[in-house]
């Protein structure tokens, strides 16, 4: 098979090759909290993946099917809460790349999976930044936040009130993934176990099948 005719890698594809790479590199470690399609407060934007660890790293996933046109927007949004914004593109979009990416970490990956690392940023981000979080809490804590902090102590709060949030949030979510990936390469089939809103669908389904099943008992007997 040339590799024309090698099928384009989906954006699962890509969060899996992205997770594992760091994951392999130690960047990241099987504790790391990941969050699939996290909300960025108001911004309009998603991470692809929001992974939290020894650092918080966000990273955009551009398959081949995608298109650039929302970049901009989305690394700006990436830059205001993330400590490493991370840019995974399909090779055919990196000469098409006309963005500042000061301060983002850009791969290329090929249809079979090859990433190279085109560029690291070469600074870290702002000392403000921290503060940003804020925007990621729930309206109540972040609202309780700011009216009984010192301006000179938010960032450190926020810091540390965010990084139990997402914690809690998205831990068990996270436990599941990585243990269905243990001892062997994590697979797009893994990241099914990122979802928050999976356990609530299954329960949903398990009533509905009850009440179908009383309802055809309740026919039966009638």
């Amino acid at each position: 098979m040339t590799s024309s005719t090698v099928p384009p890698l989906s954006e699962a594809d890509l969060k899996a090759i992205a997770i594992t790479r760091l994951h392999r590199s130690g960047r990241i470690s099987s504790g790391a909290i990941i969050a699939n399609e996290y909300r960025l407060a108001d911004s309009g934007v998603r991470a692809d993946l929001a992974v939290l660890d020894k650092k918080f790293i966000g990273i955009e996933i551009k398959s081949d099917r995608d298109s650039l046109r929302r970049l901009a927007t989305q690394i700006k949004a990436y830059k205001l809460y993330f400590d490493l914004t991370i840019l995974l593109v399909a090779e055919k979009h990196a000469a098409n790349i006309d963005i500042d990416l000061t301060g983002v970490e850009l791969w290329t990956v090929s249809n079979r999976g090859r990433v190279k690392t085109v560029c690291r940023p070469m600074r870290a981000r702002s000392n403000s930044a921290p503060e940003r979080l804020v925007d990621l809490l729930p309206a109540r804590q972040r609202r309780k936040i700011q009216d009984s902090t010192q301006s000179s102590m938010l960032g450190s709060i926020v810091a540390e009130a965010f990084r139990k949030y997402f914690h809690d949030r998205f831990s068990t979510t996270s436990r599941k993934f990585w243990d269905s990936s243990e001892n062997s390469s994590i697979g797009k089939e893994s990241l099914g176990n990122l979802s928050v809103y999976k356990p609530l669908r299954k329960k949903a389904a398990d009533r509905a099948q009850e009440r179908a099943s009383i309802f055809k008992e309740w026919e039966s007997t009638s």
